[in-house]
């Protein structure tokens, strides 16, 4: 009898359940299929249940997945028999509920970008070129802005995130897992930064997941910059040859170029001014003197 039930406990014991995630985003039932059965590969004998969201179709499944044991006939390294059937789930309602809720605010959060980010007088940059020279800092600030700062964008972040901490909390896994799997988190996207004087920089736009904040937005900066007049300012001397503008506010113009090594000449003294031109060696601030 203690035989017996030490062998009974040890059975209870045996990891034979296990939960799996997985993401197939815009996928049919039967590509959903065929993608668990290569996981299934991974797993060990017994009956796991594999769970796939697609934030693509707001659609949830769940697979019950069975892997057999080798018999003493089979060919070693030949690949186990595998038996796949989808399951009706209690958590199929309030999961995709959260995936419809997730579609929504990713596609307002694009329209958001879409219309551009647009900075206020108040802001520490008040033209693209200090953005340019700022570098880094200036990649922190605008990640910031908006994550924290703009309030349109914030709003339908924090409802982002709610969604995907509801889905994950439905699913006990951590919300990582969750964004880990979610491809449509995966891709960048380009959006425009608007400066106080109409000039403009390029920035990347793709999901991060923060320890303690959730999901959140990560912006990086890229060199691609406009002057107010629309011209792509150069990023290299050979790039500077020919360039002008009318940007009447150029003096972190001559900071980005003295960086790129062009001789800047500036001497205009009090007269206002109204372009900038330069060649492959220098460039020459141009003024109106009343």
């Amino acid at each position: 009898m203690y035989k017996l039930i030490i062998l009974t406990l040890t059975l209870l014991a045996l990891p034979t359940y296990a939960n799996n995630l997985m993401g197939c985003d815009g996928c049919s039932q039967s590509i959903m299929t065929e993608k668990v059965k290569s996981r299934a590969n991974f797993l060990p004998p017994g009956v796991h249940t594999i769970n796939v969201i697609d934030t693509q179709n707001a659609n949830f499944e769940q697979f019950k997945v069975t892997v057999f044991r080798h018999s003493g006939s089979k060919v070693p390294g030949s690949p186990p028999r595998i038996d796949v059937k989808v399951e009706k789930s209690p958590l199929e309602r309030q999961i995709e509920s959260s995936l419809i809720e997730a579609k929504r605010y990713m596609t307002d959060l694009n329209n958001h970008l879409s219309n551009k980010i647009v900075l206020n007088q108040d802001s520490p940059y008040a033209t693209s070129a200090e953005a340019l020279n700022a570098g880094s800092s200036f990649s922190n600030f605008i990640d910031d802005y908006v994550n924290n700062q703009q309030s349109p964008i914030l709003a339908t972040i924090q409802e982002l995130r709610a969604a995907f901490n509801q889905m994950a909390a439905d699913l006990n896994v951590g919300v990582s897992a969750v964004i880990s799997v979610s491809t449509s988190l995966k891709t960048t996207a380009a959006a425009t930064v608007i400066f106080p004087d109409g000039s403009s920089i390029e920035v990347n736009i793709s999901f991060r997941n923060h320890l303690s904040e959730g999901l959140e937005v990560e912006v990086t900066t890229t060199e691609r910059a406009k002057t107010s007049d629309g011209k792509l300012i150069p990023t290299d001397k050979y790039q500077a040859r020919n360039f002008n503008t009318s940007q009447s506010n150029v003096t972190a113009l001559i900071d980005w170029f003295n960086q790129l090594g062009l001789d800047t000449h500036d001497g205009g003294g009090s007269c206002e001014s109204e372009g900038f031109k330069c060649d492959s060696k220098s460039c020459v601030v141009v003024y109106r003197c009343n």
